[in-house]
């Protein structure tokens, strides 16, 4: 049985990775057709403990970043067995590992606060190269590892990643070259936590209306998306999010409900996955308004292999 989604990620010969809060990853296709599921060999508790990441590599294999153990473990898919067999393990050596990319050339940026820097690359054999985007100085260390958790997207193709926090409501940009800044803004509309830091103590409070929890940020053919899930406290249903686009014309599209969380896809757009307990749908999305007219996020009328499927 599928648990919570924690992250998914598509190869280039449009398989699906979809990895669960219980330490699983399940492969299919663009239908939903299962192809394997990671053996307990890979995904035992001797492995990972809070998986928080996946993303695809070359040659039939994927990275996992485990936030718990602060390491990257890289499995490859056994052709024909239906299986994952764990190839690598790289132990990143930093308090805090929350995100992470996978940079043209192999290479791993990750998202975590370590050395008062935010960004880190890592090269394939677990060694760290470079880090940029420092941490804001006047505040106290106990907030640095808390205010480094969130997302971070990378275009596939160019320069940029773009940074969240899972608790405010702004949203940056910077060189991947360089780490110069390129673009800060705010997400709007968006309820914050409120957040008190002190010399020795951080508190987080809530409203008991609920409040908002930065889920994606990815780079898309020249635009920016970003999705918010509103926690409502007294509300037992699903959450609500709310997905926000800034386009190529460098503007905020309206906010719109009722796309669930997106991956991005190899090769065009981006792909929903909603889950309901066990079951999950995928549905093929267009982004508009980034290489012509602004219309948003549009779900697509596909063809047969990028279809919406439920399992």
């Amino acid at each position: 049985m599928l648990g919570a989604v924690v992250d998914a990620t598509q190869d280039a010969r449009g398989r699906i990775f979809i990895l669960d809060a219980q330490s699983r990853i399940t492969v299919v296709d663009q239908r939903l057709k299962l192809l394997g599921m990671a053996q307990q060999r890979a995904t035992g508790a001797m492995f990972f403990r809070e998986p928080a990441a996946i993303r695809a590599l070359a040659g039939d294999r994927v990275a996992v970043l485990d936030r718990a153990r602060r390491r990257i473990y890289v499995m490859h898919w056994v052709q024909g067995t239906g299986a994952l067999d764990l190839v690598d393990s790289l132990s990143l050596g930093m308090p805090a590992a929350e995100a992470m990319c996978v940079l043209p050339g192999g290479k791993y940026l990750v998202y975590g606060a370590y050395r008062g820097r935010r960004l880190h690359i890592f090269n394939e054999h677990g060694t760290l190269e470079r880090s940029f985007a420092p941490i804001d100085s006047t505040i106290p260390r106990i907030a640095h590892e808390q205010l480094t958790k969130g997302r971070i997207g990378c275009a596939s193709q160019g320069d940029e990643v773009i940074v969240t926090s899972a608790f405010l409501p702004t949203v940056e940009a910077l060189s991947i070259r360089t780490g110069a800044p390129a673009w800060l803004d705010t997400l709007r509309p968006y309820r914050p936590t409120a957040i008190t830091i002190r010399a020795s103590s951080m508190t987080f409070r809530t409203s008991r209306a609920g409040h908002s929890l930065v889920r994606t940020a990815l780079p898309v053919d020249g635009c920016r998306l970003f999705q918010a899930a509103y926690v409502g406290r007294q509300d037992e249903g699903a959450d609500t999010v709310l997905t926000y686009l800034f386009n190529s014309a460098r503007r905020w599209e309206p906010a719109q409900l009722g796309i669930p969380l997106v991956i991005p896809l190899e090769r065009d757009g981006v792909m929903s996955l909603a889950q309901s307990g066990s079951r999950i749908e995928l549905q093929h999305l267009r982004i508009e308004g980034c290489t012509g007219p602004s219309r948003g996020v549009t779900q697509r009328a596909s063809p047969p292999r990028a279809q919406s499927h439920r399992r």
